[in-house]
């Protein structure tokens, strides 16, 4: 529902040109139908609009808990697009340093749930390198964890959000848990009951 979505984002902005959460639902607007659409010509248009929105962001409260983790999901969702499209060296770099905001927001807000969706994955993402290749990821990017630890982290927000139906971030964190169950652990078994789980609680979603 991508046009409906651009209509309540641009009234948003209209009515409220303060409001910097907004610009974090652009990103996943952005990001999502580049992604879905996989057209890279929008994507060569568009990728300019991250430092932009960072530089938004990064005006906003510092003691905020989304501050850093706005910023950080920005860095991450483009990261995606970069690999997808070849921008290898940028897609690094943007994975570094999300990770290390992210790494940071968790430091200081360690109540704070949204922390644990991306930092699991990618805990269990590094956790899937190679042995012998490691020492260079961590080299590179300063990551480091193991898919045993992205697991417990990814199971651990699932809970939470069981037991907290509003958090704005349930859904995505059942369906990344999935994708890391089929994809790093192989258990398709369990990818298919989580998303199932999931999609009982969203009929209407059309994602």
């Amino acid at each position: 529902q991508f046009v409906d979505a651009r209509k309540e984002i641009d009234a948003i902005k209209r009515n409220e040109p303060d409001n910097l959460a907004i610009i974090f639902v652009e990103n996943y607007l952005e990001c999502a139908r580049i992604l879905l659409d996989d057209n890279e010509k929008e994507y060569d248009n568009l990728n300019k609009n991250m430092n932009k929105r960072l530089d938004k962001i990064s005006r906003g409260d510092r003691s905020s808990p989304y501050y850093l983790y706005c910023q950080a999901e920005i860095r991450l969702q483009w990261a995606i697009l970069r690999g997808r499209y070849g921008d290898y060296l940028s897609c690094v770099s943007d994975i570094k340093q999300g990770y290390a905001l992210l790494e940071e927001n968790q430091r200081r807000f360690p109540d704070f749930a949204a922390n644990k969706k991306s930092l699991g994955l990618l805990h269990a993402v590094v956790g899937n390198v190679p042995d012998e290749l490691k020492w260079a990821v961590r080299g590179v990017s300063g990551m480091k964890g193991n898919i045993e630890q992205g697991v417990r982290e990814m199971e651990e927000l699932l809970s939470y959000s069981r037991a907290h139906p509003d958090f704005i971030f349930g859904i995505e964190c059942f369906v990344a848990y999935s994708y890391m169950q089929l994809h790093l652990n192989n258990k398709n078994t369990s990818a298919w009951t989580t998303i199932s789980e999931a999609l009982q609680q969203a009929k209407g979603n059309p994602l």
